[in-house]
């Protein structure tokens, strides 16, 4: 618990859904996981993670995981629904983009018992769900690693998730017990930050190099570019329709 007695993530398990020692019956070359407690066969864990299939010279793992993280290697072979040594992501932030998602990922990041993901956007429920939870929970420190370094919680941020509930739904349902964490903004600002993010700058950076665009001077400051963009009210008026379009089949909107 926190000084507000608040517990992380995956850390407030009874007893009977922690692991205090390696199941001897399972070894590492059978198919079954060590994971599985041989009273009952339900999974047990080690806070957010899978306990790995080998004894851990706690020393040893301490002393290395000191400077730098360990990731698993991309799980191309082996069980795909072995898990040991895994660790599940305690926070996931969902979205919306533009609205400071970044910032707070790096922000918890920083904390020293916020373990950061191999990458901020592994998009796993959007476009990967079909490669199974094993590629998923490989983008995330490894047991040893994670506890190694007296880790609490791991994450990490798709802010592209939020418009398609089917992926919000399935992120939920797949992922009981982490945080879902959702960002808002002034809808016109975070419009316009979108705006100069998605189409002012790499339009800018594609006229300066100047091979696509004849008679356009090359290498100039922002502002000679500026007068060949859509202006950010051009822009709105050109989606008007379409976003009337869109209130009026969902919402009855004018």
């Amino acid at each position: 618990k926190n000084e507000i007695g608040v517990i992380p993530s995956f850390w407030n398990a009874s007893d009977d859904d922690q692991c205090s020692r390696y199941d001897s019956s399972s070894s590492s070359s059978s198919s079954s996981s060590p994971l599985l407690r041989s009273s009952n066969k339900k999974p047990c864990f080690w806070g957010p993670c899978y306990p790995p299939a080998h004894e851990i010279a706690w020393n040893d793992t301490i002393q290395n995981n000191i400077s730098s993280i360990n990731y698993p290697s991309p799980p191309n072979i082996g069980d795909p629904n072995d898990l040991s040594g895994l660790c599940r992501p305690s926070f996931l932030i969902i979205g919306q983009g533009k609205c400071g998602t970044s910032s707070l990922y790096h922000y918890l990041a920083e904390h020293p018992q916020v373990l950061p993901a191999s990458k901020k956007q592994v998009h796993y429920f959007k476009y990967y769900r079909a490669r199974g939870m094993k590629w998923y929970l490989s983008h995330f420190p490894t047991t040893e690693s994670f506890l190694g370094q007296g880790a609490l919680i791991t994450g990490e941020a798709s802010p592209g998730y939020l418009p398609y509930p089917d992926v919000v739904h399935a992120t939920a349902k797949d992922m009981m017990g982490t945080k879902i964490i959702c960002l808002g903004r002034d809808p016109l600002e975070r419009t316009y930050s979108s705006y100069r993010y998605n189409y002012v700058n790499p339009a800018i950076q594609k006229m300066k190099k100047g091979s696509a665009f004849p008679g356009i001077k090359r290498h100039q400051d922002d502002s000679y570019y500026e007068q060949y963009l859509f202006s950010f009210e051009e822009m709105l008026k050109a989606e008007i329709n379409v976003l009337r379009r869109c209130l009026n089949a969902t919402a009855g909107g004018d």
